[in-house]
Parts: C-alpha cells; sequence; structure tokens
C-alpha cells in the first residue's frame, strides 16, 4: 500500500482522507517537531522553493513579492503533468476524482 505522511493538517479533512483511500493510500501522521521523518514533504518544499527563488531571479522581481511568488510556483507544479500519474497533473487527478463522486 501506499502511503502518505503528512504533520497532521490533513487528518481531519474527510474528503481529502475518502480520496487517499479510495486511490489506494494510507494516512500517516509524524509526531510533532520531527522533520527528518517528513523526507518526501521536505523534499516537495525544498523542490517548489527553489522553483520560486529561479522564477524570481529570472523575471528580476523583487523579494518583497516572495508570497505571491510562491504560491505561482505551487499553482505551476498542481499542473504540470506527472509521470507518476501516468501524465496528469496533481490537479486534473483531484479534481476529476471529486467530480466523479458528486456524479454518485
Amino acid at each position: 500500500m501506499r502511503m502518505t505522511h503528512s504533520d497532521g493538517e490533513l487528518a481531519g479533512v474527510r474528503k481529502v482522507s475518502q480520496w487517499f483511500s479510495q486511490e489506494g493510500f494510507g494516512f500517516e501522521s509524524s509526531p510533532p517537531n520531527t522533520q527528518d521523518q517528513n523526507g518526501r514533504a521536505e523534499r516537495a518544499g525544498g523542490v517548489i522553493i527553489t522553483k520560486a527563488r529561479s522564477m524570481r531571479i529570472s523575471a528580476k522581481l523583487p523579494h518583497d513579492l516572495w508570497v505571491d511568488i510562491v504560491d505561482t510556483a505551487v499553482y505551476l507544479d498542481n499542473r504540470t503533468p506527472k509521470a507518476q500519474l501516468n501524465w496528469e497533473s496533481p490537479y486534473e487527478r483531484f479534481y476529476s476524482w471529486l467530480a466523479e463522486g458528486s456524479r454518485n
């Protein structure tokens, strides 16, 4: 079984829990103050920060726009097709699942 690791922020969201279950994911919350156990999540955060930094530098944007630049990097990452998802984007995969659920 594939596992999703989180620091607990997703544990109480019912729709998200249903989606994880339907897609065959287990959910495991890490103990507090143990970021080293969140390897994948920490890596994903590092990828987002690297993308945001690259975007800011290449566009010569001021550091004051950092929050908006990071939001944009996340937006683009969620809409970029991934090989692990059979070339679907995370956005497409999640919202097509939600649409199917509302029809049933």
